[in-house]
């Protein structure tokens, strides 16, 4: 498909991706699935250092994401400072591995978490994700 010039392009790319949302989600859930664990470490690394080298970009992101979510990050910041995890301390959920974040089922409580590990905490927000 040849273009005219840089602009016909980017808005016919728009348009594309507007009509072709769903499929373009489920082809990107896919392929995510497929490379995400091979190169897990490759990707945190590789995210670290855009983060050090962009951070100008990385905290103006995290700002909107904190105007967005006000009441989360409120929550998250009370129960990080307050309700801290003991050592040795198992998973409320699967009882087999050391707890080591908090979950809240309701930011309107961000006293009331749930300590567990990484990966019931991963479980636990999909749950809450297919509910909404």
């Amino acid at each position: 498909m040849p273009y005219k010039n840089k602009d016909e392009a980017k808005a016919y790319w728009k348009r594309y991706r507007k009509k072709n949302k769903e499929k373009i989600a489920e082809y990107q859930k896919e392929h995510f699935k497929k490379t995400y664990p091979k190169n897990r470490k490759k990707n945190i690394e590789e995210s670290k250092k855009w983060n050090k080298e962009n951070k100008d970009k990385f905290n103006k992101n995290m700002e909107k994401y904190s105007l967005k979510n006000k009441k989360e990050c409120k929550a998250r910041k009370l129960a990080q400072y307050h309700i801290k995890i003991p050592k040795e301390y198992l998973c409320e959920k699967c009882k087999k591995e050391l707890a080591k974040e908090r979950h809240h089922e309701n930011y309107d409580k961000p006293f009331k978490v749930d300590l567990v590990c990484k990966k019931c905490h991963t479980k636990l927000d999909k749950k809450r994700k297919v509910k909404i």
